[in-house]
């Protein structure tokens, strides 16, 4: 079972009223990771395709640290390893590790959002978003090789179809567009 900030906050030996802000604060980190998520779900998908990953292999991390807040899509095993630099515990690897592989598995959508903590030290709260499948319509409207089994492939594919040139597009214009996609303030207005 996750702790939450509150619990983690008692341990630590801070007040009941500090406890409550930490909770909070944790609350409204969560309303806020899916508020930017909805808004930015094609382009989320978008990222990950012109970095050549399906979305599913992918960690999406919203960095709450910075205004307007950052989006990155990256593979999970370097998630990982770029958070072993910051995980103050094994057992916190251990448990994001898990969180991760169940995502997978299950065709779910790791999302961690990234904050400062009262310390200011570095804290991730890890969001799941499961897939909803595609309306039936829909799927009988696209064309063939877009749907599949996978939701959240089907959502990426259809992000794919409706970049024109996508696979003509050279390297540069690639990482380009990746930074563009990266930084949510004006990757709204694509």
């Amino acid at each position: 079972m996750m702790k939450t900030n509150k619990s983690r906050a008692l341990e630590q030996g801070l007040s009941e009223k500090e406890a409550h802000a930490a909770a909070k604060a944790e609350e409204n980190l969560s309303v806020s990771g899916n508020m930017l998520f909805e808004k930015e779900e094609a382009n989320i998908l978008l990222q990950a395709s012109l970095r050549g990953y399906s979305i599913v292999d992918c960690v999406v991390m919203m960095d709450f640290r910075e205004t307007p807040p950052t989006i990155e899509t990256m593979m999970y095993d370097a998630y990982l390893e770029e958070g072993q630099l910051e995980f103050h515990h094994p057992k916190q690897y251990a448990h994001t590790s898990g969180i991760i592989d169940r995502n997978r598995k299950n065709g779910a959508l790791t999302v961690a959002c990234m904050t400062l903590a009262p310390d200011g030290t570095s804290e991730a709260l890890l969001k799941t978003f499961r897939p909803s499948p595609l309306p039936p319509l829909m799927l009988q409207l696209l064309p063939d090789d877009i749907g599949c089994s996978s939701p959240w492939i089907s959502r990426q594919r259809i992000a794919e179809h409706n970049c024109p040139h996508l696979d003509e597009m050279s390297r540069e214009e690639r990482e380009r567009m990746i930074e563009i996609l990266m930084d949510t303030g004006r990757s709204s207005s694509l």
